[in-house]
């Protein structure tokens, strides 16, 4: 999966190869999905900081 640059330092949260939210803490990355998806179908990552997208 490539992340945007926007991306860096946060956690974000993934449907399908496609980043639906983020957040710079996964508890608020948390309280975001629950309102909308059911988080046993996403995938989370934490993109590191310096990060280049390819």
């Amino acid at each position: 999966m490539k992340f945007e640059a926007k991306h860096q330092g946060k956690w974000v949260a993934a449907k399908d190869d496609k980043i639906i939210a983020n957040a710079p803490s996964l508890n608020k990355l948390m309280q975001k999905i629950q309102k909308k998806e059911n988080p046993d179908n996403l995938k989370f990552s934490l993109v590191p900081k310096g990060f280049i997208a390819g």
